[in-house]
């Protein structure tokens, strides 16, 4: 755009000059002068958004100098998970513990059920790895288990591994309980209401049960 200015500036220069009459030579002039004043603030534009980049640039680097020499006093929303928070699921006074409850997070379903033999809330995906059957449509059973109504695998809520396949002659195998356990889903109870941590894949070490919500 500037260059085409600058060619109507020389040829609004030429026409005013050469013009043979005043009012030719006055028009002449006129477009010369607007071109020029055109010409100015093309240039001037182009000088401001180069700084405005400048400035951008050197600010970025700037912040990321920073997370790089500090990287716990930086928090962007493009690091935040909803997953990584814990979420109400059920009363626990109110809360029939003699069998398995389907409740859903994010619209994953889970399976909470009563541990007797731990004293103590677990919960699963509610998907059996075998065959995805849901295990809240199964039992706890004799040990504390949650186990899967369609074959009878039974899991153990703390790590999710499975102690029991009637089907397998020898579930001793350290492979075969690595192979076929469930998800686990992180619990706590507290202010009389059962927590979950949304992210099934977070280690139990990285829970703090301080960020639980305070209910007032």
């Amino acid at each position: 755009m500037i260059f085409i200015a600058d060619a109507v500036v020389c040829g609004a220069a030429v026409t005013g000059w050469a013009a043979p009459t005043h009012w030719a030579r006055c028009a002449g002039t006129a477009v010369y002068t607007a071109a020029v004043s055109f010409v100015s603030l093309e240039k001037l534009s182009g000088r401001m958004s180069a700084k405005r980049s400048n400035i951008g640039s050197k600010t970025s680097k700037t912040s990321m100098q920073a997370q790089v020499q500090n990287p716990g006093t930086s928090i962007e929303w493009k690091d935040f998970s909803w997953r990584r928070h814990w979420y109400p699921l059920v009363f626990s006074k109110v809360t029939d513990k003699s069998v398995p409850h389907r409740c859903e997070l994010f619209g994953e379903p889970i399976v909470l059920w009563w541990d007797f033999k731990e004293n103590s809330w677990r919960a699963l995906i509610d998907a059996c790895p075998h065959r995805l059957a849901p295990l809240s449509e199964g039992r706890i059973d004799e040990a504390g288990m949650i186990e899967c109504p369609y074959h009878g695998w039974a899991f153990e809520g703390k790590s999710g591994t499975c102690q029991k396949i009637p089907q397998a002659e020898n579930m001793g195998s350290i492979d075969m309980r690595a192979r076929c356990g469930a998800t686990v889903m992180h619990v706590a109870e507290k202010q009389g209401l059962v927590w979950v941590w949304g992210s099934p894949a977070d280690n139990l070490d990285v829970l703090d049960e301080s960020l639980i919500p305070v209910c007032e």
